[in-house]
């Protein structure tokens, strides 16, 4: 069976994450409606790579 492990991690890096929510603000960063959207998604990143961080040294 082949594992993925490395790609796990890679998935959960904060490069990777905080790169992925850039990329989706693109173009849209200075309406209030998307700053108010960027300071609940930064929380929720913290709180999900704290979770796969967990699941990843499982």
């Amino acid at each position: 069976m082949k594992t993925y492990n490395r790609l796990k991690n890679q998935i959960v890096a904060f490069d990777n994450l905080l790169g992925a929510l850039k990329k989706a603000r693109k173009g849209k960063k200075y309406t209030q409606s998307a700053a108010a959207f960027w300071v609940e998604q930064e929380a929720q990143r913290q709180r999900r790579e704290t979770s796969l961080g967990k699941m990843v040294r499982c």
